[in-house]
């Protein structure tokens, strides 16, 4: 509803209906997975999203709220194609922060590839969105598994076209969030994963 494309779920209005994946808390929970694997929480922290999604501007205040009081100093970056994705990730001073954050916007998806290749190559702890970010080595993932969404966007997508009206389809809030780790990767960063965080992970790559 924070992004203006419905004032209720339930019964939303207008021809805006389907599968949201947004919560304004989930840069908040990856953000405290980061504090617990970043070495030197004082360092900088970066988040990098799309600001320009609707979804991304209500997460801010509170991720700056969380991040002050972990003590972590947050910077945002807002990338919003795929040219200021690769922009950023080369005029990142890469020394200087303690982990980054990676927003769940396609535009960083499909950067996907050269995002998790430049944070492997500085060295730093991140949060990725979503597992398909594994397939590129990434560290740690939490969020939702974009294939059960788009299978479930099809149940809207065949009610919609046999005549249902979307003012009648409550819009669902997704509420399944995959929390993945890669020891493999882990290892070869010389980053040691939490106990809390393994026994959380709904899966761990070995």
């Amino acid at each position: 509803m924070a992004t203006g494309l419905t004032n209720s779920l339930a019964r939303p209005a207008g021809n805006a209906t389907g599968v949201s994946i947004q919560a304004t808390d989930i840069a908040v929970k990856r953000l405290d997975l980061l504090h617990q694997l970043v070495a030197h929480p004082k360092k900088k922290v970066l988040y990098l999203v799309n600001l320009a999604n609707p979804s991304a501007p209500p997460q801010l205040k509170p991720l700056r709220q969380a991040a002050n009081s972990m003590g972590m100093p947050l910077d945002i970056v807002d990338v919003r194609n795929r040219e200021e994705v690769h922009r950023a990730l080369r005029s990142i001073e890469w020394r200087s922060i303690g982990g980054i954050i990676i927003g769940g916007d396609t535009i960083q998806l499909e950067s996907a590839e050269e995002i998790a290749q430049a944070v492997q190559t500085a060295r730093v702890p991140a949060v990725f969105p979503y597992r398909e970010y594994h397939r590129y080595g990434a560290l740690l993932s939490y969020g939702p598994n974009l294939y059960q969404v788009y299978e479930r966007t099809v149940y809207y997508v065949d009610r919609i076209l046999k005549g249902v009206r979307p003012a009648d389809l409550p819009v669902e809030q997704w509420s399944k969030f995959d929390l993945i780790v890669n020891l493999k990767t882990a290892k070869q960063l010389g980053i040691t994963i939490p106990e809390s965080i393994l026994l959380r992970a709904d899966e761990v790559i070995r």
